[in-house]
């Protein structure tokens, strides 16, 4: 395990896949704690076994005010604290770019659900975070 980022807390959503699970592992390498935060409790639970000693598993729906609420008072509760908060939950739409200029999506169907999580995810995370910085994926 590196170091460079001992004693950093961070939640990491859409952690039970993708990018959001191989930047979960990669913080949790780095010596960070993480609380991998995903709708799919069985794929978080087995990223979180794979991070180690120093990881969490949390199944949220980062969609619901509640779920976010809960998300940021376990992990504050279980390490004292908040450092990052890297905002990777995202919706797939499938089928071809054709199909999607059809459709009507709502704000919560389409690019902007980013935006929206940043905001309802952020908001209630700034007061516990000692340094603000934002990257979304």
């Amino acid at each position: 395990m590196n170091s460079r980022l001992r004693d950093k807390i961070a939640i990491v959503t859409g952690a039970g896949s993708g990018i959001g699970r191989a930047c979960a592992l990669a913080l949790a390498r780095e010596g960070a704690r993480v609380a991998l935060v995903g709708r799919c409790n069985e794929r978080i639970e087995a990223a979180a076994r794979e991070a180690g000693a120093s990881a969490i598993a949390i199944a949220a729906d980062v969609s619901k005010q509640t779920d976010i609420e809960r998300v940021i008072e376990r992990t504050v509760g279980a390490f004292g604290g908040l450092n990052v908060l890297f905002n990777n939950a995202g919706i797939l739409h499938p089928g071809t770019v054709e199909q999607m200029r059809h459709s009507t999506p709502t704000c919560a169907d389409s690019g902007c659900f980013h935006e929206r999580c940043y905001r309802t995810c952020a908001k209630p995370a700034a007061d516990r975070l000692s340094t603000w910085h934002r990257c979304s994926a």
